[in-house]
């Protein structure tokens, strides 16, 4: 498995900091989230995001993948009504297109809130999300990248697809080769999950997996097993990206806490450890 750390960890203005220290720890990947590097990424030329991805490339780092897709774009919904499902599918669209200039493998579908189902019945929000979610897929695979569905837990504001069995019926239904399981290993924690089955269970769909602790704390501080995990996924020759997802701090530095978990990360989930 490649090792990757997303940019939600650092401010900007730590790129090359961060850049020293992936190097330092053999780290291949980045994930991005591109609201932290513009405000409006869909308006931003193909220029501007080339020259993103080419940053990070001249240094010999690719970007994995991307996240955070609806992040600060609260009036979108996926249940709320047709309208505003319509207008998360296009911007979306444009999200996916935007990931693929960036060079990204995958993209985490996480944004809990705009998930929500509000009073649709699970078996309705079942087949509203598996027709939203081919079209989706359908854009992806267009653009040579896949789309992931990522469980999130109810205590994250979000009452659809709350766990790996819910992700991997989702999967199944949508029934599309680019649309994928994402799995976290904080979620399967929060959620008491019993992490061999879930990860067993999910492997067949499974193309993108996050390295995280409950709410996004540092890797190593909160009670996820990492070990267990690693050896479940190295067990089963998972090929594809494992990336850090933690949460940085916007007032202060984040590098020598990022440093700490390289090392540990590094340590457990290389494939030579």
């Amino acid at each position: 498995m490649k090792i990757a750390i997303s940019n939600i960890a650092w401010n900007v203005e730590e790129d090359k900091d961060i850049l020293k220290l992936l190097k330092k720890y053999s780290i291949l990947g980045v994930e991005i989230a591109p609201t932290k590097i513009w405000k409006n990424p869909t308006e931003e030329s193909y220029q501007t995001i080339n020259k993103y991805r080419k940053y990070w490339g001249k240094n010999g780092i690719l970007v994995s993948s991307t996240q955070s897709m609806l992040f600060g774009h609260p009036e979108l919904s996926i249940f709320k009504n047709k309208d505003k499902r319509n207008a998360t599918l296009i911007y979306l669209g444009k999200m996916i297109r935007i990931s693929a200039q960036l060079g990204a493998e995958a993209i985490v579908f996480g944004s809990p809130k705009n998930r929500n189902r509000f009073n649709v019945s699970k078996a309705q929000a079942l087949s509203i999300a598996s027709d939203f979610f081919f079209k989706l897929a359908t854009i992806s695979k267009e653009q040579n990248v896949f789309f992931c569905i990522e469980p999130n837990p109810v205590e994250y504001g979000t009452n659809f697809i709350n766990n790996t069995d819910e992700a991997i019926e989702l999967v199944k239904n949508v029934n599309h080769p680019n649309f994928k399981l994402h799995l976290d290993s904080g979620t399967m924690t929060v959620n008491g999950e019993n992490v061999e089955k879930a990860i067993t269970d999910g492997f067949p769909y499974l193309r993108h997996f996050h390295i995280s602790e409950k709410i996004l704390g540092p890797i190593g501080k909160g009670k996820t097993d990492h070990e267990k995990i690693a050896n479940i996924l190295r067990t089963l020759n998972y090929k594809h990206w494992v990336s850090i997802e933690m949460r940085g701090m916007e007032n202060s530095s984040n590098i020598s806490v990022i440093d700490e978990v390289l090392k540990f990360t590094s340590a457990i989930y290389s494939a030579n450890s």
